[in-house]
């Protein structure tokens, strides 16, 4: 197959509906497809998102753009400030656009499940195809922290497409050059 025949060439509207569509587990969340990049002829993808308490997603970054709207729940959201790592609160009904090479994380630190809609680039779509776990229909994701080996295969997957996780937890005294110079991550911009 060659890449013009790996896009869909369908021009008509198309719908689908919670449950229809493929899902996979990454770590401890699992996604659901709205959109694969196929569908939308390599230009963007869509997922739905279920972050369960204590799950998250360390502080990273890649050139990928990406965009969060929070549909239900409340989460934690990492950035680089100018004293370093910072976390802030974000809730249902609240939007987050993460840049291309910003450094950002997630982590769900209340008690209930977290669900949001997140766009972005068929780049970061390709690392998701990659990563996910397929959770068969009909099934429940499965409960519980990921293992360490799973951990490290998704860690590997990443690096593969391009990001750059954080090494260690900084406790705010570090500065933004400390994070980027122990961690391996790029400047901005």
């Amino acid at each position: 197959m060659d890449a013009s025949e790996a896009f869909n060439t369908q021009k008509t509207i198309q719908r689908s509906s919670r449950g229809e569509r493929r899902r996979m587990v990454i770590l401890a969340g699992y996604m659901e497809w709205i959109l694969t990049p196929a569908e939308t002829n390599g230009h963007y993808c869509m997922l739905e998102t279920f972050i369960p308490p204590g799950a998250g997603v360390p502080p990273h970054q890649h050139v990928d753009q990406e965009a969060f709207y929070i549909v239900e729940g409340t989460l934690e959201v990492a950035c680089l400030g100018s004293g370093g790592l910072e976390w802030f609160p974000v809730r249902a009904g609240d939007s987050i656009h993460v840049p291309s090479n910003e450094i950002h994380g997630f982590r769900n630190a209340s008690t209930t499940n977290t669900r949001t809609l997140v766009t972005a680039t068929a780049g970061l779509g390709a690392f998701f195809e990659e990563a996910g776990i397929p959770i068969a229909p009909g099934t429940s994701p499965p409960t519980g922290a990921p293992s360490p080996a799973d951990i490290e295969r998704v860690l590997t997957i990443a690096r593969k497409h391009g990001h750059r996780f954080a090494q260690k937890q900084t406790t705010g005294a570090e500065t933004a050059a400390d994070v980027r110079r122990d961690s391996g991550l790029v400047q901005r911009g």
